[in-house]
């Protein structure tokens, strides 16, 4: 978003600057003019009960491996498109659920693009642990004694809304042990404190007295439960993964005396060094992705252990037939570094988008972002292999919907009393008002005639306000849409609350200035 004044002085990215704005009680008036987003049109195919929707598939080039897109129809797992249990009596059922870029979003909803429609008010971590619980209770029907692991691929914490954020995520990993997430691997905003900061958060471990606000230092603080697995960063003292964890771990599985192995590999994305403060990173060295995980895949198959999946802080999205991103690259360059690897499910992050795919033999999902979808694989391994049934594995990506669009899926209860502590031990600085909107209408991310969107105009005439605050005279304010993460909810009497300016933008950033010629 650019705010309109040319010359020469411009500003640049300031989470400060909304809040500034607000705070001088000026009023604020939203561009009403909207138009819908554009989504691919599809149909429902009658697919046989072992495949997926109707693939797309094409290739970059000749040299690399076909890449498959994916449509998903439903909206949940019920009755949805899986391979046949009863061809599959001497393997082992195993299913994956996975969610991605929480960040810290427990007690949020809104938009987000599933398969080939839009939801409206969609998440919330009561109901997302809802939705995975019903995934798991469809698959226990189905395959009874089989093995479900909840895994995360990163960024669960960090640019965190204030519910979360102002008990430092505390809240969000209280959560997520309500949720059984049993493994995980690191994003960029895992380093938005330092690792330090981020292993006392995983670890449960007080924080020291009067290092955080007092509501902080009060609040319990337990071990998350979650294996931390990533083999693509090291310290640069020893080579070594820190704080113990792992590059890899493997999971014993058993079924009806049977039993076999999973493997989980964890990657964060190259981009670090972009992404993050330099004097949180100056410790560790990050390596290639695809080097890396071929590097770990070798090792577990030499183990016997040939079901692998990766937990991927790199992203990727499915939109209109095609599945693209940082994730395919990756991928097929493990194919051209290793083609006979055996990574089968590919578990991506980072840019929030919806995707549901395959590249060669690897399938590859990404669940949308802030506790608003979640990914459901589910396999056979056969035991005297310890791979997957080739076509056995099926991959989907679901909604969490609102209680308004499914008043079917109830909120896990022990997850809702997280939330609802945690909004209670905040709610003296996130009620507080702090300004007051021209008209009792939410300020949103929807489009407008010039692709524009209202908050986001609203926040660089924020910026310009926070420079002129200053005494710099600036001509024109920019600002990253993707660093823009919500709407700005106004209450029906037209009044904003701190903890509503503290979603739009929940980072730590700065404005910086430049002055131009040309």
């Amino acid at each position: 978003m650019i705010s309109r004044h040319v010359n020469g002085i411009i500003t640049s990215l300031a989470a400060s600057a909304l809040m500034g704005l607000f705070l001088t009680n000026v009023q604020v008036k939203a561009d009403t003019q909207q138009v819908q987003q554009p989504v691919a049109q599809t149909t429902q195919q009658n697919a046989d009960s072992t495949k997926q929707s109707s693939p797309t598939v094409y290739t970059e080039s000749s040299k690399e491996v076909p890449v498959v897109s994916y449509t998903d129809h439903q909206s949940k797992p019920n009755n949805d498109h899986w391979s046949n249990p009863a061809k599959y009596k001497d393997a082992i059922p195993v299913q994956i659920l996975g969610i991605n870029d929480v960040h810290g979003n427990i007690d949020t909803t809104g938009k987000t693009w599933i398969g080939y429609r839009s939801y409206q008010n969609a998440g919330n971590a009561a109901r997302l642990a809802g939705y995975l619980n019903n995934a798991e209770s469809d698959f226990k029907k189905k395959n009874p004694n089989g093995t479900t692991i909840r895994v995360e691929a990163g960024d669960i914490v960090g640019a965190s809304p204030a519910t979360s954020s102002l008990l430092q995520d505390e809240p969000t990993m209280h959560a997520l042990k309500q949720m059984h997430i049993e493994i995980g691997t690191l994003g960029n905003h895992e380093f938005d404190e330092g690792l330090d900061e981020f292993d006392r958060v995983l670890e449960g471990k007080a924080p020291k007295k009067g290092q955080f606000n007092q509501e902080e230092q009060d609040y319990p603080h337990e071990n998350s439960g979650i294996q931390i697995v990533v083999s693509n960063l090291v310290r640069k003292a020893d080579g070594k993964v820190p704080f113990g964890w792992k590059p890899y771990i493997i999971k014993e599985l058993e079924y009806n005396g049977k039993k076999s192995k999973i493997g989980f590999i964890g990657i964060d994305t190259t981009d670090l060094p972009k992404l993050t403060f330099a004097k949180n990173l100056k410790d560790y060295e990050v390596l290639d992705e695809a080097e890396s995980i071929a590097k770990y895949d070798k090792i577990l198959q030499d183990q016997g252990v040939h079901a692998i999946v990766v937990l991927a802080h790199t992203g990727v999205e499915t939109y209109k037939g095609k599945t693209q991103g940082d994730a395919v690259k990756i991928l097929q360059k493990l194919y051209r570094i290793d083609p006979d690897n055996s990574v089968d499910l590919y578990i991506a992050a980072h840019s929030h988008q919806y995707a549901d795919g395959g590249v060669g033999n690897t399938k590859l999902v990404q669940a949308a972002s802030f506790s608003k979808a979640y990914d459901d694989a589910i396999g056979y391994i056969d035991p005297s292999t310890n791979d997957f049934v080739k076509g056995s594995l099926i991959t989907h990506v679901y909604p969490v919907m609102s209680a308004t669009d499914d008043k079917e899926i109830q909120p896990d209860p022990a997850v809702e009393q997280v939330i609802k502590d945690a909004e209670q031990r905040t709610s003296k600085i996130t009620n507080s008002v702090i300004g007051k909107a021209a008209a009792a209408k939410d300020i949103t991310k929807d489009l407008n005639s010039d692709t524009e969107n209202a908050i986001g105009d609203l926040v660089v005439d924020a910026q310009m306000a926070e420079a002129k605050r200053e005494g710099i005279v600036a001509d024109i304010a920019i600002t990253n849409g993707g660093g823009v993460r919500s709407d700005l909810k106004v209450e029906k009497d037209g009044s904003i609350k701190w903890q509503s300016a503290q979603s739009v933008q929940p980072f730590s950033n700065q404005i910086q200035v430049f002055e131009l010629t040309g």
